[in-house]
């Protein structure tokens, strides 16, 4: 990290500095503005006599009006005498969201005490971080899973709570009724509905399952797995509209209907198979009841997509447990 490169980007980086000593902290900063100009932007701190005073006076006040503001330097005017050698000490006060700050503070402290005692030296650090680690991806992945259950079970519940509406509707309106007097058989009737619903249930699968390509979710789409997100989506509208014209039975008010079923569904498509996964991986007590209460809630259509969409994003992570 070239300091001169790097602070050219930021336009200019505010560097608070302050000192056990008031004229030392003003002699830093002046230092600092003549060395980098208008890159960087010094605020001298002459009252602060501790790092904490500095760090509670002016680094709080200043990171309340910039969120951005990367630290601040503290500068300690004694050197200390080590074996025939001097040491300098300071300390550099970093905001942790700045994943550039740990580097820039540092070597920018290093660079004006080097230069401070006459030697006029560029420090220049290079970052390159290692790549995440196998179990950190295989992590990574079961957050996806995680959010893809919880997304797609509440995204699709209003797909199914509307299909449910539909059919308790006509039964409520007596168009059923009217349609089978005028002669349509029942088999009929549930055929058409099961293939109209099912080819709108299609465009809505597809779109997410490309979304999931479109937006690189790894877990996904890399391997066999998009093939079972497909299946999963696939076998999930044939089974789950078929259950719902089941369940549209129990119901006599189209509204009540379309509410509670949306509710139904959410809770065990989405919320149902994370208490599960949790049990099955948290120990060796809570792991029988989550193994058993996933193979009853399994005949739940919703309860199965939702499981499945966590399996594929967590296959990998189920060997680390």
């Amino acid at each position: 990290m070239n300091l001169n490169l790097y602070l050219s980007e930021q336009n200019p980086v505010v560097v608070p500095v302050g000192s056990d000593a008031a004229a030392f902290a003003s002699t830093v900063s002046s230092q600092l503005s003549a060395r980098y100009g208008s890159l960087i932007s010094t605020i001298a701190d002459t009252t602060a006599t501790t790092v904490g005073g500095f760090d509670n006076t002016t680094l709080f006040s200043k990171k309340l009006q910039m969120p951005k503001l990367k630290g601040g330097i503290y500068f300690y005017n004694t050197t200390i005498p080590s074996g025939g050698n001097t040491v300098y000490k300071y300390n550099t006060l970093v905001n942790t969201r700045s994943p550039t700050s740990y580097f820039f503070l540092p070597t920018l402290a290093a660079e004006t005490i080097i230069n401070n005692i006459g030697s006029n030296i560029k420090i220049e650090v290079t970052n390159y971080p290692l790549p995440r680690t196998y179990q950190q991806l295989q992590i990574n992945n079961t957050i996806s899973g995680f959010f893809a259950s919880f997304i797609f079970s509440l995204a699709l519940a209003f797909k199914f709570a509307s299909i449910m509406a539909f059919i308790v509707k006509e039964r409520e309106d007596r168009s059923k009724h009217q349609q089978i007097v005028s002669g349509m058989k029942l088999s009929a009737y549930w055929t058409a509905n099961f293939v109209y619903d099912y080819i709108l249930y299609l465009i809505v699968a597809v779109i997410s399952v490309a979304l999931c390509s479109a937006l690189g979710i790894s877990s996904f789409t890399s391997g066999n797995a998009f093939a079972g997100v497909w299946l999963l989506f696939i076998f999930y509208g044939l089974a789950y509209i078929s259950f719902t014209y089941i369940l549209a039975f129990a119901f006599k008010d189209y509204g009540n209907a379309q509410a509670g079923f949306y509710f139904l569904t959410f809770i065990v498509g989405g919320m149902l198979p994370i208490l599960t996964f949790l049990l099955r991986i948290l120990g060796a007590r809570s792991n029988p009841i989550g193994r058993g209460l996933a193979w009853f809630l399994r005949i739940y259509p919703a309860f199965s997509f939702g499981e499945g969409m966590l399996n594929i994003g967590s296959v990998s992570l189920y060997g680390m447990v």
